[in-house]
């Protein structure tokens, strides 16, 4: 009974929870926002609440409604002035002006209420109501019953109302939607008004159990965004069992684990691993192509670094006041837990909310070593670093089966359990306060009250030493294997890139480095304290510090962490008082917002944008300058392609039935067939992209069953996209290299140190030839005709001398002397290659002048295979083609009768 009693308990806490998850949902469903300023728009509407409540006495469903209408219109506010104009812009950009309206938010509200909590009587019946042999308060039961009624009119309204199908149309296809007559803007503004308000409703509903102080209302950003996560950001029913599901846990966990934390961390555990069983491998279609933040070049310049740091240390050591110098040592130590971003976020695209909480971990490893086993301070850095990679090895690893915000909340998760379960736990961190001795390098005391500018001057030399270390990695082959990653996974996979390894080595990468800096933070002191330092609205804080400063570049993170509190911005206006750091605090969200419209690079973007002709400028990487060859062109390893019984299904559509095929080295099979004959599903099938497929793949001796898609690319098995799908971030060069390179093990490592300089291949250096693209070696995609970026998708596969050349709709888009030249081409891989090319293509002409052997499918069932001249005259090509027997002109499709 017990058991039971929880459940119900657990269920009604867990209600008010999916509530206001409902409003994340909403958000995200009209305008693909994940708004992290939902909590602080909620608390809005709890204080409005307290306001008329309390000091106006006004009755409970008037204050209540006007809470609502408050936080809804601050929601339309929030949306035109910071939404709309950022249309078109990252997910990242989007998630940091949220971030930037919570501080705003959260400042305004502190200026106005304070920090203090405000208690409000409970107007509804708080009496026992029976239910069997269970006794449940009766405003348990009410929150519960209002839950689950918001929760069945959102369905209704999203399903069956003209609105809620225009806001689905609209998600699906803005521009498609907008043809039909509906405003994106304005189904934009209504879901982002429907949202607020209903976190303004579920705050004042739940002021009189959490009462109402700013605080508490942020302390449910994770829960919150975890039910909303359960729902795939689009499922009101399963945000509302998400939220349920957290609460029962909760409740249980509470009442039979005595181990502080646990709490918050078990029911994320649930909800993480119902994530992770939804994730998929690669996406299955070409991702949608936005505008990320720029990288640097991660070019070093010896002198400038050397000048620089000796400046800093000068005024660290006989210039700077003591207050000042511990403001710089507080920017170095965050400084260097902001650098992890650029590395997981900045390079490898991955939107990691848990920075904070991994230099946490560093710090905590590094305080137990030094005081219960006594080791030195140098020993316990190094051992910290070094034992954070595995550790962000092991919980990277489930957690980078999901991508995009699903990571982003995974990882927030995270962070909430660190607090509970290791921060928040004396048990684990060897109590609240640790006493260490003073740290020392090599017999150099390190005291920050005696010698500050000492351990200012080893946190520089760290940082100019970790800086130095990240920006190796961007001119490495294995950084560009990263920015490929972050610019498509899919077309990564196609060049042997094990995409899944690459983000587990950014994510543990960064956690090393973030544990540098939490070393650092938590070693200022000889009594160490984690509680403070690491919580999960730290990492939050420091995804948009990062930013500002510039999240692609080595010296945005300092630039950023300059306005972290106590850094060096907040200690030049100190003496001011609180309420003017709130001001600051204000102001310098509002500027993010601005910045965000204006500068989504960072302020050192917006500084390169400025002097990058002076300063900034591009160096050419050599490539350019490849002397043509006259030689006869490579010859690849010769191996044929067998298909056996290939079958491809999602759920109860078949795509693919029963196909085989085999190709021999230096011939071309062509497959054609209508739009929708599951000609490109079979080329995903092929080269490992899509899961459900069953059948044998065969490539020359090896069996490719079970191969994942850059194992498949490894072994010789290239292929091209319909939709190019090229590295927009690398240039031409960069993208041929990236094919062309090796995939040893230990660069890892040493690209960190000495990045090698990955030469061409010879099949990169003859597929430069070949293409004619000596001339663009040094140029970005995007200052290409379509043509040519046509020729460069084409080369940077050729570059891996594959054996097996699958090639989804080159001529698409091409005139057609472009398309004249490109059969020519095929003709030369085939003949003088050795290249074996499987041709899909909707231009029957080309198909036919240059393929050896035809098959055409309809409906995935293969219904003529031979030469051309065969296929050519089969009725049931005709047939599904044109519909007729004769011939005639068709949508998408050339016949040549």
């Amino acid at each position: 009974m017990e058991v039971v009693n929880l459940v119900v308990l657990g269920l009604c806490a867990g209600a008010m929870i999916s509530l206001s998850a409902q409003g994340v949902v909403v958000v995200f469903r009209g305008s693909g926002v994940l708004n992290l300023a939902h909590a602080a728009i909620g608390s809005l509407g709890a204080f409005v609440y307290w306001e008329l409540d309390v000091n106006h006495s006004l009755p409970f469903p008037v204050a209540v409604m006007a809470a609502t209408v408050v936080a809804a219109l601050a929601g339309l506010v929030v949306y035109t002035l910071v939404i709309r104009p950022l249309h078109g812009a990252s997910t990242l950009t989007k998630l940091v002006a949220t971030l930037a309206v919570l501080v705003v938010v959260q400042s305004a509200l502190q200026l106005g209420y304070g920090s203090d909590q405000r208690i409000v009587p409970n107007p509804l019946p708080d009496g026992n109501v029976a239910l069997g042999g269970l006794a449940v308060r009766g405003d348990k039961l009410i929150l519960l019953a209002v839950s689950v009624v918001v929760t069945v009119a959102l369905v209704l309204v999203y399903r069956r109302t003209r609105f809620g199908l225009a806001t689905t149309a609209t998600a699906e296809n803005a521009r498609g939607a907008a043809a039909l007559g509906m405003s994106p803007g304005f189904v934009g503004a209504a879901n982002w008004c429907a949202g607020a308000g209903i976190a303004g409703f579920a705050s004042a509903m739940m002021a009189p159990a959490l009462q109402v102080q700013l605080a508490s209302q942020l302390g449910l950003v994770v829960p919150v965004l975890a039910a909303a996560l359960m729902g795939s950001m689009r499922s009101f029913g399963w945000t509302f069992a998400g939220g349920a599901v957290i609460g029962i846990a909760q409740a249980l966990v509470g009442r039979y684990i005595h181990t502080p934390g646990w709490g918050d961390a078990v029911p994320l555990a649930i909800i993480i691993a119902v994530m992770v069983a939804r994730s998929t491998g690669l996406p299955s279609r070409p991702q949608p192509r936005e505008t990320r933040p720029r990288v640097g070049s991660g070019t070093i310049r010896p002198l400038l670094v050397v000048i620089s740091a000796l400046l800093v240390f000068v005024l660290l050591n006989w210039v700077l006041p003591v207050e000042y110098v511990d403001a710089v040592t507080l920017t170095l130590c965050v400084g260097l837990i902001l650098l992890s971003s650029v590395v997981v976020t900045g390079y490898a695209g991955q939107l990691s909310l848990c920075q904070f909480a991994l230099a946490g971990v560093g710090a905590v490893t590094a305080g137990l070593l030094v005081s219960e086993l006594g080791l030195p301070f140098l020993l316990a850095l190094v051992l910290g670093v070094v034992l954070a990679f595995p550790f962000a090895l092991l919980i990277g690893a489930p957690a980078l089966r999901t991508r995009g915000i699903t990571f982003a909340i995974t990882t927030l998760g995270i962070a909430s359990a660190l607090q509970g379960v290791l921060f928040l736990n004396s048990r684990y961190t060897g109590g609240s306060y640790v006493t260490v001795p003073v740290p020392a390098v090599f017999g150099w005391q390190l005291d920050t009250f005696l010698h500050p500018s000492r351990y200012a001057t080893f946190a520089l030399v760290l940082v100019v030493l970790a800086s130095l270390m990240v920006a190796n990695l961007r001119r490495s082959q294995t950084g560009r294997r990263l920015l490929a990653m972050r610019s498509n996974e899919r077309a990564a996979a196609a060049v042997g890139i094990n995409v899944y390894g690459a983000k587990l080595y950014a994510f543990a990468l960064s956690g090393s480095i973030a544990a540098l800096g939490g070393i650092l933070l938590v070693f200022r002191q000889t009594s160490l304290s984690y509680v403070a330092q690491f919580q999960p609205i730290q990492s939050i804080n420091g995804v948009l510090y990062s930013v500002v400063g510039g999240v692609g570049y080595v010296l945005g993170p300092l630039t950023g962490s300059l306005g972290q509190p106590a850094s060096i911005i907040p200690t030049i206006f100190h003496g001011q008082g609180d309420t003017f750091a709130l001001w600051l605090s204000l102001v310098l969200g509002l500027g993010t917002i601005k910045l965000m419209q204006d500068a989504p690079d960072g302020l050192v973007g917006l500084v390169r944008q400025h002097l990058g002709r002076l300063v900034f400028r591009r160096r050419p990487s050599g490539a350019g300058a490849l002397a043509a060859r006259d030689e006869v062109p490579l010859r690849v390893a010769p191996r044929a392609l067998q298909v056996r019984d290939l079958d491809v299904r999602y759920g109860g559509v078949t795509a693919v039935s029963r196909f085989s095929c085999t190709v021999e080295p230096g011939t071309i099979l062509g497959i054609i067939g209508p739009n929708g004959a599951g000609k490109t599903s079979l080329v995903e099938a092929v080269t490992g992209y899509t899961t459900p497929a069953r059948g044998t793949v065969r490539l020359g001796d090896v069996t490719l069953d079970g191969s994942s898609a850059h194992a498949r690319a490894r072994a010789g098995l290239g292929r091209t996209f319909q939709s190019l799908e090229l590295f927009d971030d690398l240039t031409v060069g960069e993208n041929l290299l990236l094919a062309s390179g090796g995939h040893r093990f230990s660069s890892l490592a040493t690209d960190l140190v000495h990045p090698r300089k990955v030469a061409f291949s010879d099949a990169a250096r003859a597929a430069i030839h070949e293409f004619g693209l000596e001339r663009d070696l040094d140029r970005l995609p995007d200052e290409l005709s379509y043509g040519r970026r046509r020729l460069v998708a084409i080369a940077r596969s050729v570059a891996a001398g594959p054996s097996v050349l699958c090639l989804d709709e080159p001529a698409a888009g091409l005139s057609g002397v472009e398309r004249g030249e490109l059969a020519e081409l095929l003709r030369r891989l085939a003949r003088d290659w050795g290249i074996a090319i499987i041709l899909i293509e909707h231009d029957v002409d080309l198909v036919m002048s240059v393929c050896d052997h035809i098959t055409a499918i309809d409906f995935g069932r293969t219904i003529a295979s031979g030469t051309p001249a065969e296929v050519r005259s089969d009725p049931l090509v005709l047939a599904a083609y044109l519909g007729a027997e004769e011939p005639t002109a068709a949508e998408g499709v050339e016949v040549t009768s």
